[in-house]
């Protein structure tokens, strides 16, 4: 059975230690005036004025965004798994899955390369694609055709064991982040 092409961003599904998978107890903040609509699923990084953003290919990651609460214009508090481009709010607090061990799930892209069993292993960049407005679900994706052995933002470690998944085109992996905030030797 081929696999289908439904990219929906990273899903936490484990841990590497075994331990208990969730966001960050201490939530992190948009810039009041933060301008990119991020959903659920999306790779976020840390901006070097403590607020975080969606992350693009090559950045250090942070983690992956959960959902976001936060006080509209007219006093109402809203937790939302939809970050809306330019919202106008107050009280700003991001919840996010900032642990480096989090195994995550997500789909190859397929562009112009296959994904192969060799690959468990390798590094990747992402695809940071616009999320759906329709479903407000995360479409990025693994970027198949960066598989490096050297580098890369994440490092799949298997393939989703599901009978709905092959190892081929449009592939759910099993990965980490590789080049995650906490494991650098660098300030931001």
């Amino acid at each position: 059975m081929a696999n289908r092409d439904t990219p929906s961003g990273a899903r936490p599904v484990g841990h590497l230690t075994g331990g208990l998978v969730r966001p960050a107890m201490e939530p992190f903040a948009f810039a009041d005036d933060y301008a990119t609509a991020t959903y659920s699923g999306d790779f976020v990084k840390l901006l070097d004025t403590g607020v975080i953003a969606r992350a693009a290919a090559g950045d250090e990651l942070l983690g992956v965004f959960y959902g976001v609460q936060y006080k509209t214009d007219n006093g109402e508090y809203v937790f939302s798994k939809h970050w809306p481009a330019a919202q106008s709010a107050s009280e700003i607090k991001a919840f996010v899955y900032s642990d480096p061990n989090i195994i995550y799930e997500i789909q190859h892209d397929s562009d112009s390369a296959t994904p192969a069993a060799a690959d468990v292993g390798l590094c990747y960049d992402i695809v940071a694609t616009a999320g759906s407005t329709v479903f407000q679900v995360s479409r990025e994706e693994i970027d198949t055709s960066t598989g490096l052995t050297a580098s890369g933002q994440l490092r799949q470690i298997g393939f989703v064991e599901r009978a709905d998944n092959e190892i081929g085109e449009f592939a759910k992996a099993l990965v980490v982040i590789n080049e995650h905030i906490y494991r650098g030797t660098d300030g931001i």
